[in-house]
C-alpha cells in the first residue's frame, strides 16, 4: 500500500516543491529549532550524472551527482507535503534540535541501481552485462537511526569528521553503508542522505587495462535515470 501512495503523492509533491529560492527556504544562518522530526527536507531526483573527483595524491573517486528539487518542513507552503513523508517514515517523535540545512534525505528509496560496461570487462562480465556483483555504492542514511528510536544500533558505521567539526552535530543519525549494487533495493535504501554523493566503488579491475565507458541506471519511485561515464584502469 505504501508503494502505491508513493506514486500517488509524487505528482502532488513535485507540483509544489522548490528549487531553494522561495519563502525562506534557504536561510543557512537561521537558528536551530526543536521539532518532532529529524528530517527537515526531502529531495526529488530530476537528473543524475557521475563526477570524477580527483585528490591531490592523484587518486580519484567517482560520485553520483543529482539535479534535484525539494520540499522543506520550515517552509509554510510545504508543511502538508513534509508531514506526509514524516509520517510515512515514522519520523514523528524526535526530541532534538533541527538545523535548516541539515539532514536532507531523498524522498523515495532506490528501487534498483545497476551498471554495465560498453566493452568486455572480464570473462564473467561481457559487454552490456550487469557489473552489479563487483561494483558497490557507498552512501549514508538516516533510516536505521530513526527506526531504532533515534538511537544508533549496535555495530553501525558512522561518518568520520574532525572532533571540532560542526558536522558531528549536524549529521546526528547518519549511518554509512557499502552495498553491492545487486543488494540495493526499496527496503534498504530509505532516507539516503541526499547531500552526501553516493560513491561508486569497483571491487576489481578489468582483465585488460585501459579506459572503459560505463552506463549507470538508477530507478526510484518507478522512474529510471541513466548516465554514462568513463574510468581509466592502469
Amino acid at each position: 500500500m505504501k508503494r502505491i501512495l508513493f506514486f500517488v503523492f509524487a505528482a502532488l509533491a513535485l507540483c509544489s516543491c522548490s528549487n531553494g529560492d522561495e519563502d525562506s527556504d534557504n536561510g543557512a544562518y537561521d537558528p536551530p529549532k526543536h521539532t518532532s522530526y529529524l528530517i527537515p527536507w526531502y529531495e526529488f531526483i530530476n537528473k543524475i550524472s557521475v563526477l570524477q573527483y580527483k585528490h591531490n595524491d592523484g587518486s580519484s573517486r567517482y560520485l553520483i551527482m543529482f539535479s534535484k528539487s525539494h520540499i522543506h518542513g520550515w517552509n509554510k507552503n510545504h508543511i502538508e507535503q513534509h508531514s506526509y513523508f514524516s509520517n510515512l517514515y515514522g519520523d514523528t517523535s524526535y526530541k532534538g534540535l533541527t538545523y535548516r540545512l541539515s539532514h536532507p534525505a531523498f524522498a523515495y528509496p532506490f528501487d534498483k541501481v545497476t551498471m554495465s560496461c560498453d566493452s568486455d570487462f572480464d570473462a564473467k562480465h561481457p559487454a552490456g552485462e550487469p557489473l552489479d556483483d563487483i561494483v558497490m555504492l557507498s552512501f549514508g542514511s538516516w533510516w536505521e537511526f530513526i527506526q531504532n528510536g533515534y538511537e544508533y544500533p549496535e555495530g553501525c558505521v558512522l561518518p568520520q569528521y574532525p572532533e571540532d567539526s560542526d558536522k558531528n552535530e549536524k549529521t546526528i543519525g547518519e549511518i554509512m553503508y557499502n552495498k553491492y549494487l545487486s543488494d540495493i533495493n526499496f527496503d534498504n535504501s530509505k532516507l539516503i542522505n541526499s547531500h552526501r554523493q553516493p560513491e561508486v566503488i569497483f571491487t576489481t579491475s578489468p582483465a585488460t587495462p585501459g579506459e572503459y565507458t560505463f552506463t549507470l541506471e538508477l530507478t526510484t519511485n518507478g522512474e529510471t535515470f541513466t548516465t554514462t561515464f568513463t574510468k581509466k584502469f592502469e
